[in-house]
């Protein structure tokens, strides 16, 4: 492990500090599906209830408490995701900031 605890800053003020994976668990729990965008309206209509949605570059992601949510979410509508993967730090400074890593350049 690199670190035991992070600060996440905004604008120079501190608005969450916690290890990695309490800062995950804390602000975004689960897993991740990437979907084309053009798929958001035919996968709101089915994606898991317990789950949220955002809009990420040119895709349009679920996030779901269960790796096995978005395998059904996929099997359900047969679109097939980008990509399928554990929540990561970058997903709790975009769900705290609304911006993501690459937009602070």
């Amino acid at each position: 492990m690199l670190c035991n605890r992070i600060v996440i800053l905004d604008n120079g003020h501190v608005i969450s500090m916690g290890s990695p994976r309490e800062l995950i668990d804390e602000h975004a729990p689960g897993f991740v599906g990437y979907f084309p965008l053009e798929t958001e309206r035919q996968l709101r209509h089915i994606y898991p209830p317990t789950g949220t949605t955002f809009e990420q570059g040119r895709q349009f992601c679920v996030r779901a408490p269960r790796f096995e949510d978005l395998t059904a979410l996929q099997q359900a509508t047969g679109i097939s995701a980008v990509q399928l993967r554990p929540a990561s730090l970058e997903d709790v400074y975009l769900k705290l900031t609304g911006r993501g890593l690459d937009e602070n350049e």
